[in-house]
């Protein structure tokens, strides 16, 4: 389960446009809108976004295998 709400932030505060980021990742800026609402993400979506971002593999895992997302909350 993916953790959009810490996604998102991460998103917002990388300094780079979502245009850019689904660009970079080569989907359309509707499959990164999907994924920031919780869609089902690829495992090549996952390290594309993660490449992108330069999430550490910490960060990745607690982003996208979250075992518990209440509410699309951050919670540990």
């Amino acid at each position: 389960m993916t953790d959009t709400v810490l996604l998102n932030e991460l998103v917002d505060n990388s300094g780079v446009s979502k245009i850019w980021l689904a660009r970079k990742i080569g989907c359309s800026r509707q499959r990164l809108y999907k994924i920031l609402e919780g869609s089902e993400v690829k495992a090549s979506e996952i390290q594309s976004i993660s490449d992108a971002l330069k999430f550490t593999p910490a960060t990745r895992d607690k982003i996208f295998f979250a075992k518990k997302v209440a509410s699309n909350t951050t919670e540990e």
